[in-house]
């Protein structure tokens, strides 16, 4: 979303102090993650968040800035980055952390040992929210949120065929 959009907000307490699209270092958007919620049906029972196909990179360093702000208490919402098969099925995951109530972005490092094992496999790397939110009456609405901006996975790429592959010999005649 653009930066300073305007996002909706819940009624409970305490009342979200986040109304527009904050993003990291004055960029023009950022992802944003979750929603409003009121009660404990099926539908607030979802993942929201963005898949991206990556090849796992040797030494790999991976990076984001967040930003999570909401009211919705820490035992509804997640942040989580997971590692998926090609079939959307779950592997492993990076990181998890309850809904927070930041003031600015912070960034996070995920080390390379949680992914170590996928070194040169090709997965999906979901970045997202795991919602299992209500307020059990229909009398409050709570809003829970990220904003994720500025990611970044660097590593050594894997190539099979580059690394038992011979260097060229050029032959000279006289």
């Amino acid at each position: 979303m653009a930066a300073g959009a305007p996002i909706p907000v819940g009624t409970g307490s305490p009342v979200p102090t986040q109304t527009t699209v904050p993003t990291y270092n004055g960029d023009a958007n950022a992802a944003v993650f979750g929603g409003v919620f009121s009660t404990y049906n099926l539908a607030n029972f979802e993942y929201n968040g963005l898949c991206q196909t990556v090849t796992v990179p040797a030494s790999a360093t991976f990076t984001m800035s967040i930003f999570g702000n909401g009211n919705e208490g820490a035992t509804y919402v997640d942040f989580v980055v997971d590692l998926l098969d090609g079939n959307g099925n779950f592997l492993a995951n990076l990181y998890t952390e309850n809904v927070e109530n930041d003031t600015t972005f912070r960034t996070i490092t995920i080390p390379s040992s949680t992914y170590s094992a996928y070194v040169g496999q090709t997965v999906e790397l979901f970045v997202g929210m795991w919602t299992k939110s209500g307020s059990g009456s229909n009398s409050t609405k709570y809003s829970g949120y990220y904003f994720v901006d500025n990611v970044s996975l660097f590593g050594i790429p894997q190539t099979p065929a580059a690394i038992h592959r011979r260097p060229a010999v050029k032959v000279i005649r006289h």
